[in-house]
């Protein structure tokens, strides 16, 4: 599993989506379709979690998907997303795990290795305060799955 993370300044979640994408698709991980494919399943079932602090995870099953790969953005200023299960209540989200997965069985057992993590305070301030350079080492050191 390949991890990218990236620091964004954007003021909505498909300028987010559409950046996470692009950093997917510039690594040659994803194809073309990949981010329209996400922001649409995103604008369907919406991704916000209502975790302490809030996160997302916008993902699709896209079949340009090359490699299962995840692009973290933490975000200087908070991006609203809609709330999985209500889809209506917003939510101040400032980590975004752009989910680009091959495979269903994939996609579960990072979910919940994701999920178990962020549940805990102590991962999402050591990902608030890890420096820029050693996120996708913090990433991989914590998330990887295989």
């Amino acid at each position: 599993m390949k991890f990218k993370a990236i620091e964004l300044n954007e003021r909505s979640n498909i300028e987010v989506i559409k950046q996470c994408g692009l950093e997917l698709l510039n690594e040659g991980i994803v194809g073309n379709s990949f981010i329209e494919s996400c922001i649409e399943r995103e604008n369907h079932f919406p991704t916000g979690l209502p975790v302490d602090p809030p996160v997302a995870i916008p993902h699709t099953f896209d079949p340009s998907v090359k490699e299962s790969s995840v692009c973290y953005a933490r975000l200087k200023k908070p991006v609203t997303f809609k709330q999985m299960d209500t889809q209506v209540d917003d939510l101040a989200v400032e980590h975004v795990f752009c989910m680009a997965l091959k495979d269903e069985h994939t996609y579960i057992d990072f979910l919940q290795k994701l999920i178990l993590n962020i549940q805990s305070q102590n991962f999402i301030v050591q990902l608030s305060k890890c420096e820029p350079e050693n996120l996708v080492d913090f990433l991989r050191e914590n998330l990887s799955i295989y």
